[in-house]
């Protein structure tokens, strides 16, 4: 479990409802897509920078729970910015995308809104980074249809 796991396991453990389970853990991004993140860097790597935000992603057996932090120099930091839930009852289906280590998730749910985050699967920065996006599928085809 590397130092980042750990720091997202003692965020979260207070949060979760009884019986929930952490699946995984991620480091994952909201950022435009490949091709504009091109142009970003390209001609104005401030807005690009301004662009991105990153977050440490909890997957439970219910719930992604993203916590913000800041980006560091090489790496993002381990600070809590805050936190968001996406509840996973009620999606419809989870979609993946992109190419190499530039990879993309979509959570569509059944009201028709969508999420999408992106995550370097390759990275080392949490142990479960190379598997995440399977896991956030197999939790949604696991939830009972409703």
């Amino acid at each position: 479990m590397t130092e980042r796991d750990q720091f997202v396991h003692a965020q979260v453990q207070g949060m979760l409802q009884p019986g929930e389970q952490i699946r995984n853990v991620a480091h994952v991004l909201r950022a435009p897509g490949i091709a504009m993140q091109i142009l970003l860097i390209m001609f104005c790597f401030w807005l690009y920078f301004f662009q991105v935000k990153h977050y440490y992603a909890a997957l439970t057996d219910r719930r992604l729970i993203l916590i913000r932090t800041r980006t560091g120099l090489f790496r993002p930091q381990i600070k809590n910015e805050g936190v968001e839930e996406i509840p996973l009852a009620g999606t419809r289906s989870v979609s993946t995308g992109g190419f190499a280590n530039n990879r993309s998730f979509t959570i569509h749910r059944a009201d028709g809104s969508e999420e999408t985050l992106r995550i370097a699967p390759w990275g080392k920065l949490c142990d479960g980074q190379s598997r995440f996006m399977d896991d956030v599928a197999a939790v949604v085809k696991a939830l009972p249809a409703g």
